[in-house]
């Protein structure tokens, strides 16, 4: 980075904790990423982030472009099995768990473990994206199981997409063969 002026990072109006991931994470997602602050903190403009990253598939051609159409891609159905194992309450999650989907994997999870005071497992094996929403709901639910003395287990297989965003963010997660991942 050209810039490496320290800057003072305002405190969070709320959940303070949970501020400043946002540059860590895409720092560790693309190739580089520069962060170039104005001269003057008054100055129009402000902060500006410039992230590079190369393509790692083809590129799309736009409309009007002679190319064969693709065809529709389907987005896998996101669900979230409750079961009830040796060792407690278990979640089986499948699918996307985005911004449209990860209040409803909070709602199962405090719901199975008793609003955070009987631990769980939630299995994340056939998740097929875990966004940064999933993320946060996985930070505040460990926060809570914490805070109740309870054991949050995520299980993540080594080379499935939740594995590699826990990795990413370090969130702590077993590999499925009882490993830490």
């Amino acid at each position: 980075m050209p810039d490496q002026r320290s800057r003072p990072v305002a405190p969070a109006r709320s959940g303070g904790h949970h501020r400043g991931r946002g540059l860590l994470l895409a720092e560790r997602l693309v190739d580089s990423l520069e962060v170039h602050h104005p001269e003057d903190d008054a100055a129009p403009g402000g902060t500006v982030v410039v992230l590079r990253h190369r393509l790692h598939r083809p590129a799309v051609l736009g409309p009007g472009i002679d190319a064969p159409p693709s065809p529709p891609v389907g987005r896998p159905e996101f669900a979230v099995e409750a079961e009830r194992a040796d060792g407690g309450p278990r979640l089986r999650v499948r699918g996307p768990v985005d911004v449209t989907t990860a209040e409803e994997l909070a709602r199962a999870m405090s719901g199975s473990s008793r609003g955070g005071v009987q631990s769980l497992t939630v299995d994340l094996t056939e998740v097929t994206l875990l966004a940064s929403a999933g993320v946060q709901v996985l930070h505040r639910m460990r926060d809570q199981f914490i805070g109740q003395r309870q054991q949050l287990s995520l299980l993540a297989p080594s080379g499935s997409p939740a594995h590699a965003v826990l990795e990413l963010v370090q969130l702590p997660h077993l590999d499925g063969d009882g490993g830490d991942g």
